[in-house]
């Protein structure tokens, strides 16, 4: 595999059974299981690639905790080169400033490096990501409950922390290492990085890549750390990323795995029993690493029982994959309606098929030049799932003051909307039919960019929906602006059933 496109090759020859991904279609519709993408790889040629629209196969994608196994990757080849242990203290790792933090049982300073690798770090609470100025420092000084070694607890902060010493040993910052040491050398050149608020790497999970960088990382993994001939991770950790070095339930395992052994390692997870090593990301973003099959399946969603991705996975494409690794004699017919099935899959765009799709002209008409006044509230035009995940400063959250003014305009062609949030104004123009359009939105955390989409679901109400470019989290905004009582209303996925939480609030027409 080279910097180039992955090489393709029909199903068939890499003994992938195409029935089963037309069962795997057909399960994730009759189950609603909102997938964005599904990536099989066998032999280093990718033999099905299916995305769902509005996704494009070469964007962007949020890739949330899965981006702790590259930091993980990232330490191995320091530990290699002799710049840190497993063994090490953490206070001596990290800036100075640090190693004053108080300690009054002891145990952060029997703190190391390996703890924060298996999860074991002895905190068994998290710190909170808004209005905290420094992670780091928020995450050393959380009780530790436990002793270091003694129990396992998933922590995003302490992986933060573990960014940071990267960062201190290595000399430069989280992006350029994880850039110089794991994904340029392996061919990734596209990728973003979030910061913290401290303005350090977000280890923990800020790493957006395409659907065949995550593959290129489940393929190094499958070559133990090696690539064209380079040994990019020692051969060693490699092995052991996925491997059962803490026994514990993945946080998402599907029902094919109930009782079998699983655990984490090297900040990856694992399932030996069933030949699996997981890169995990929130909500369905999956690289599967299916060694004894010389396979890797990637998958992105937007599914909060992420379970559910996975079990489509161990379900249909597993089974799919002959164990010889010999090609398959496929129907003609079953070729023929993969092709036809991957060229037209459902919209999960959260307006598809909700709305007349007629551009309603005559209420654009009557709305043009309408401004819309709200109560105080916390409110944004960012999607609440999309907001818990970032780092904030103790003045941004301070400044917080939800959106004061919505004003709607129409030119005879094309919509406008206006806003103001927490002192920040902004402006764009939604799609009024067809596919959303893409944005660049102003907001008190940032400018993002972000697909938007306006359609009238009926006479009375005006639907927005925004998405962040990458994210599978979208916000939903329902404008009411006639009668006696106007109101607007936000709400957002993706959620767990049932858990879909509406905010209404009355507002004044200007």
């Amino acid at each position: 595999m080279t910097a180039g496109p992955l090489p393709r090759a029909s199903a068939s020859s890499l003994g992938i059974d195409e029935g089963g991904v037309l069962s795997l279609l057909d399960a994730a519709e009759a189950r609603g299981v909102r997938m964005r993408s599904l990536l099989v790889v066998r032999h280093g040629f990718a033999g099905v690639e299916l995305v769902w629209p509005p996704d494009l196969p070469d964007q962007l994608v949020h890739t949330h905790s899965l981006t702790k196994s590259v930091v993980a990757m990232v330490a191995g080849r320091m530990a290699r080169d002799g710049l840190l242990s497993e063994d090490d203290r953490v206070l001596d790792l990290l800036p100075g400033t640090y190693r004053s933090t108080p300690d009054p049982t002891g145990r952060l300073g029997r703190l190391r490096v390996g703890h924060l690798l298996s999860m074991t770090s002895g905190h068994l609470s998290e710190p909170p990501k808004q209005g905290v100025d420094d992670e780091v420092a928020a995450f050393l000084e959380t009780p530790m409950e436990a002793e270091p070694g003694e129990r396992f607890f998933y922590t995003s902060a302490g992986v933060n922390a573990l960014s940071a010493i990267l960062e201190h040993v290595g000399g430069a910052s989280l992006r350029d290492l994880l850039s110089s040491y794991v994904l340029e050398p392996i061919g990734i050149c596209d990728f973003e990085l979030e910061t913290c608020a401290s303005g350090r790497g977000k280890g923990s999970g800020g790493l957006s890549l395409t659907t065949e960088g995550m593959c290129r990382l489940g393929q190094l993994l499958l070559q133990g750390g090696r690539w064209e001939g380079r040994q990019v991770v020692p051969e060693a950790w490699a092995r052991r990323m996925g491997s059962v070095e803490v026994e514990t339930p993945l946080m998402a395992a599907p029902a094919a795995w109930t009782g079998l052994r699983q655990g984490y390692g090297l900040l990856t997870w694992g399932c030996p029993d069933a030949g699996a090593r997981v890169l995990y990301g929130l909500n369905g973003q999956f690289v599967i690493v299916l060694d004894e099959f010389d396979a890797v399946v990637v998958t992105t969603a937007a599914e909060p029982a992420a379970g559910r991705v996975l079990d489509l996975v161990a379900e249909f494409v597993v089974p799919a994959i002959s164990p010889d690794g010999q090609s398959r004699t496929s129907s003609a017919g079953s070729s023929a309606e993969l092709a036809t099935r991957a060229a037209s899959l459902p919209s999960t765009w959260p307006l598809s098929g909700k709305t007349e799709p007629l551009c309603r002209t005559g209420l654009w008409k009557d709305v043009n030049g309408m401004v819309l006044e709200l109560p105080d509230n916390r409110e944004s035009m960012l999607p609440e799932g999309f907001l818990r995940h970032l780092y904030t400063t103790r003045a941004a959250e301070a400044a917080r003051r939800g959106i004061a003014r919505l004003e709607l305009a129409w030119d005879g062609a094309n919509a406008t909307i206006s806003y103001e949030e927490s002192g920040v104004g902004g402006t764009f123009s939604p799609a009024t039919s067809g596919m959303p359009s893409r944005h660049s939105l102003r907001t008190p955390w940032g400018s993002f960019d972000v697909l938007a989409q306006a359609l009238w679901e009926d006479e009375r109400t005006l639907a927005l929906c925004l998405r962040p470019a990458g994210s599978e989290y979208w916000q939903t905004v329902l404008v009411r602006p006639f009668g006696e009582g106007p109101q607007v209303a936000f709400s957002g996925g993706p959620s767990p059933a049932g858990a879909t939480k509406v905010r209404t609030y009355p507002c004044e027409v200007a």
